[in-house]
């Protein structure tokens, strides 16, 4: 079939248009895109039908009575009265075929445009979204397949006009939608990405109600090269990896041709916070959401107006539009008062994100490492640069009168660990503590968790000493009595928890948050759902009085075996369900599952009963570590009920208890683990009366 141009006639003051030559593989609508060989931007021509091939016309004058809503919109914006299609061929062959041809090309041109725009989007645009938000059924480009819940988005400077222009970003999760409604408050043209087809777009969003003149397209499924290079700003939600293909080409190297920016979630939200807002940000492992929230009922009980949020529940960029939409301060009396101390719970896929030169913290914490999400770094090391990016963000907010502080646990010597046997590179300690030195700015303070100055804990007495760098406190020890914490605090783990976050609390606010403010702010604390919380039963519906703690959110086996620890030290022996996915190769020598690290904490406790995936495997490794299981069962229902059989026959003096501390995740029968924690507390509220 020999190529084609074809041209729009004009019949009034429309500019005339062309269009670029089609060839055979532009017409299946399964890869064509017009973007890449220059295509006339269809959509900047009011009242514009692009003529297509007469085999085209004929395909759509076909498809006619199932017109897809994109063909309905198009047509309703290219009425036939203003123009008529002539298709020139070269060479015409003269053929009675060709002229039959030729002269049905001329008949409903308006028929083609729908076609041409599900194929060819505008120059710099993505294609148009359904009315339901769907893709077009023609996408731009379907080799993205692999590119998962990114979120494109422009964010252009806040000046009183901004210009309009495309930014990318996550738009299903809670952080892409709050950063598009971010980037459309500051004037930004939003292009909402999601892998998920079934996802709802951001026009459907009730937020985007109250922004006029929004600017909002959403695009689910593949995602269209166009949507990348043509956005000044592309935002990425934590899931979004960097060896996506779309997003290394963005960040290679290239000289010659201007990119966008590549921002995580936080680095964007960052942008939009003021200067003088004091910033603490915590990550690690094991326990960076129960500090923020007790760091934040610190806050709270102290005076302030704390925000909590980032990684945990709220995203950063709720904090950013609240400061964007109402000023620095609210002064209109209505409303609440915005926040005056940030506290953000950072994730290693947050940091690794680029964007680090855009975040501010006066305060930055990591509280531990263990091997964790290699799946997704691919080494321990990588995951320790990744959590002491944190530290790569220290920087004053102005207005305080002294260098930002790191705050990160002690690491054994190099020296101490050979003396002792130990193989340096096996510490997850000593490597994070290698990490966050190597990134260190050279004017922060250093406070130890863990040593002094900065904080120690006497768990078992229930008692914190602090010393701090600066302020009231410098330079002399400071004790903290810990014993008003509630009894919701289950284990000594949340002792050492609560010690942390009074010390970071000292050190973002020493004016308010004084020692005795502290410790009457202390009997306040609750732990966040799902980390070793008693689940509440009706009195009388177990004879057995048998007790059940949720600790659904440890999801690996230090968090287990931290859970389990702090649960034996403060009196209680339990029956523990282990169980779920189990990361794999977290062991020895990157091999297995690492269940043998949990062996010294169940042995103090009554028994395990396994369960799950993941159940037997790990009841292999506990047997080769001397442990035998009580039960192995296939769900975490059958679990329970052995466990609670268990718990039953013990000795009411010696503790009639179920935890669950599962060290795995938990999407084998459940959507994640706050759904599995959920399940637990129902089947902690079962009437058992009746046996």
């Amino acid at each position: 079939m020999p190529a084609m141009s074809f041209h729009i006639r004009n019949e009034g003051d429309l500019p005339m248009q062309s269009f670029p030559r089609l060839r055979r593989e532009d017409t299946r609508g399964d890869g064509g895109d017009f973007s890449r060989r220059g295509a006339t931007n269809v959509a900047d021509v009011p009242s514009v039908a692009a003529a297509a091939p007469a085999r085209l016309v004929r395909r759509a004058r076909a498809a006619l009575p199932r017109a897809s809503p994109e063909e309905t919109v198009a047509r309703a914006r290219a009425p036939p009265s203003l123009l008529r299609v002539r298709v020139r061929r070269a060479p015409r062959s003269g053929s009675p075929r060709e002229d039959r041809r030729r002269r049905r090309s001329r008949v409903r041109p308006d028929l083609g445009l729908a076609r041409l725009q599900a194929c060819s989007p505008r120059a710099r645009e993505p294609p148009l979204h359904s009315p339901d938000g769907r893709q077009p059924a023609n996408p731009v480009n379907r080799s993205c397949n692999n590119v998962r819940h990114l979120h494109p988005l422009t964010v252009p400077p806040l000046t009183p006009h901004p210009p309009i222009t495309p930014v990318s970003m996550p738009s299903r999760r809670a952080s892409g939608r709050a950063a598009a409604s971010l980037a459309s408050a500051r004037g930004a043209s939003v292009i909402g990405l999601d892998a998920n087809p079934n996802a709802a777009p951001l026009a459907a969003d009730t937020r985007f109600a109250s922004t006029p003149g929004a600017t909002l397209r959403t695009i689910l499924g593949p995602h269209p090269n166009a949507a990348f290079t043509t956005a000044d700003v592309v935002v990425l939600s934590p899931g979004v990896l960097l060896s996506s293909p779309q997003i290394r080409e963005l960040l290679r190297e290239d000289s010659e041709r201007k990119k966008p920016e590549v921002l995580s979630e936080l680095a964007f939200a960052s942008t939009g916070l003021p200067s003088s807002l004091p910033v603490c940000a915590v990550t690690g492992t094991n326990g960076k959401s129960t500090v923020c929230v007790f760091l934040g009922t610190f806050l709270e009980q102290c005076g302030a107006t704390p925000f909590v949020g980032g990684n945990l529940g709220t995203p950063l960029s709720e904090l950013a539009l609240a400061f964007v939409t109402r000023g620095d301060d609210a002064s209109d009396g209505t409303a609440s008062p915005l926040p005056d101390v940030a506290v953000v719970e950072c994730s290693s896929y947050q940091l690794e994100h680029p964007g680090i030169s855009s975040l501010r913290f006066d305060v930055a914490c990591a509280l531990n490492l263990t091997p964790d999400h290699l799946e997704r770094h691919g080494n321990l090391d990588a995951y320790a640069a990744a959590k002491a990016r944190i530290f790569t963000a220290l920087r004053s907010c102005s207005g305080r009168d002294h260098p930002p502080v790191a705050a990160f646990p002690v690491a054994p010597r190099y020296d101490q660990l050979r003396g002792a046997g130990g193989a340096p590179d096996d510490d997850a300690a000593t490597r994070l503590d290698l990490a966050v030195r190597a990134a260190l700015p050279g004017d922060a303070l250093e406070v130890s968790l863990g040593a002094l100055p900065g904080v120690t804990c006497d768990a078992v007495n229930k008692r914190a000493t602090l010393r701090l760098p600066f302020g009231d406190g410098a330079g002399r020890d400071e004790i903290m009595d810990l014993s008003a914490l509630p009894a919701s605090c289950v284990g000594t783990h949340n002792v050492c928890n609560a010690a942390h976050a009074a010390a970071l609390a000292r050190l973002v606010d020493p004016e308010r948050c004084t020692i005795p403010a502290l410790e009457r702010a202390a009997g306040r604390l609750e732990p966040p759902p799902h980390r070793m919380t008693a689940v509440a039963t009706p009195l009388g519906i177990d004879p057995a009085n048998v007790r059940w703690i949720d600790d659904s959110k440890a999801t690996n086996v230090e968090a287990a075996a931290v859970g389990l620890d702090g649960l034996f030290a403060d009196g209680t022996r339990a029956v523990v369900l282990l169980g779920g996915v189990a990361k794999e190769g977290v062991g020895a020598g990157g091999l297995g599952l690492g269940f043998e690290r949990l062996a010294s904490a169940l042995a103090k406790h009554h028994g395990f009963v396994c369960f799950g995936a993941s159940g037997r495997e790990i009841a292999r490794e506990l047997r080769d570590a001397g442990l035998e299981p009580a039960a192995i069962c296939d769900t975490m229902e059958e679990a329970a009920e052995t466990a609670h059989g268990i718990a039953s026959g013990v000795a009411e003096a010696a503790g009639r208890v179920v935890v669950l501390s599962p060290a795995c995740a938990s999407f084998d029968e459940f959507r994640n683990y706050r759904h599995r924690g959920e399940a637990f507390a129902a089947l902690a509220r079962k009437d058992r009366r009746s046996r």
